[in-house]
């Protein structure tokens, strides 16, 4: 729990350099897995035989009249990797409610 909570909070805070993490659920518990800077390094850290859930942060910046104003977005990834065996396929639309619960409202991609 402590991990999850850990990668979350880098993930959203700002200056940390990281701009993702991976959560996973064993059983009823959501799971930390990793953490990262760069959409290269994501692809590299999903597992092909896992079903994981990423979060991403992008910043958006605008920039008006001399002003500057930034702010954190968020998005989701659901992830099945392609040697998932079928059956636990399924696992990942329970798994998704726990991660639903943990992270609260992020668009999915």
């Amino acid at each position: 729990q402590n991990k999850m909570a850990d990668l979350w909070n880098n993930v959203t805070t700002d200056d940390t350099g990281i701009n993702w993490c991976i959560l996973a659920v064993e059983g009823e518990e959501v799971v930390g897995v990793q953490e990262g800077n760069g959409f290269e390094a994501l692809k590299e850290a999903l597992s092909d035989d896992e079903i994981q859930w990423a979060v991403c942060r992008v910043d958006g910046v605008d920039s008006r009249g001399g002003l500057e104003s930034r702010r954190a977005k968020y998005f989701q990834v659901n992830w099945i990797g392609g040697q998932v065996p079928p059956m636990k396929k399924l696992g990942s639309l329970s798994g998704r409610e726990h991660i639903s619960s943990f992270l609260g409202p992020i668009p999915v991609t």
